[in-house]
């Protein structure tokens, strides 16, 4: 398995966004099937002084009544960022075959300028996928989502749920990686 998953949650959607967690998983997108897992819950205060950005609407949407199960994030310990980083690039696969995030303008992005910023490699351009054009193709086609396991807007969960949804619209519309 050598496309990867990306999930990240944030307290920006801008690329500077300081980034909570960092979940992905290994998967074939032809089917859908999981492997290896990562998950990262990074040091907040350490990017702040690094300059990330923290918005306004986010912290407001993250301590909706909704969001309460999501929250717990911040009550678990912290990775420092650089190791976080360091972890998340031995993740991904020598052969990468496409790094997937859920959308053009948002994991990928934000997470290769913290790439840049900490001074780390970015990895391949040409791997970068997006899977929000996936969901949107899928749904123009009627095709539905598989049953959400875990908690939303964690970033693992949300990355395997990513995963699986993108190969079941593979195996639907007859799509190979």
């Amino acid at each position: 398995m050598n496309h990867v998953m990306l999930d990240l949650e944030t307290l920006d959607t801008t690329p500077s966004a300081v980034i909570v967690s960092i979940g992905a998983c290994r998967f074939d997108p032809n089917t859908g099937e999981v492997g290896e897992k990562f998950y990262a819950i990074l040091d907040r205060d350490s990017q702040t002084l690094m300059g990330r950005t923290s918005s306004d609407s986010t912290l407001k949407w993250w301590n909706e009544p909704g969001q309460a199960e999501a929250r717990k994030v911040f009550e678990e310990p912290v990775t420092e960022v650089r190791r976080a980083l360091h972890d998340f690039s031995n993740f991904l696969p020598l052969d990468v075959g496409g790094i997937w995030g859920n959308g053009a303008a948002f994991d990928n992005v934000i997470l290769w300028h913290a790439f840049r910023q900490f001074g780390f490699g970015l990895p391949p351009f040409w791997a970068d996928r997006c899977f929000r054009t996936i969901k949107a193709l899928g749904k123009a086609n009627g095709i539905e989502p598989p049953p959400f396991r875990g908690t939303a807007h964690n970033a693992l969960d949300d990355a395997v749920h990513q995963a699986q949804h993108l190969g079941v619209i593979s195996q639907a519309l007859g799509m190979r990686w």
